[in-house]
């Protein structure tokens, strides 16, 4: 849960930094789009922490965890530098 914590704490520092920049709109884009990559693994991780005491109260799919693992895993940090890649193709 303090993993689930940090992650929105470090996701929420930059907003009002990223608000006053004077840049284009794909550059904005360029800056925010790692971040969101992150909150999303993070909404992804408190799903998986319910369906963790879903399972452990009997009335839990253990599929659906291991799936949202695999989201959590492949959507998280380790994506962001083949998005780098993406962004300067655009």
């Amino acid at each position: 849960m303090v993993n689930v914590l940090l992650d929105v704490l470090v996701f929420s520092l930059p907003i009002q930094l990223f608000r006053g920049l004077s840049l284009e709109w794909r550059q904005k884009f360029g800056l925010i789009a790692p971040f969101l990559l992150c909150l999303s693994a993070t909404i992804l991780g408190v799903v998986k922490i319910a369906q963790i005491q879903r399972i452990a109260y009997g009335d839990g799919d253990s599929t659906v965890f291991c799936i949202l693992n695999a989201l959590e895993a492949n959507v998280g940090v380790r994506r962001v530098p083949n998005f780098s890649s993406f962004l300067a193709r655009c």
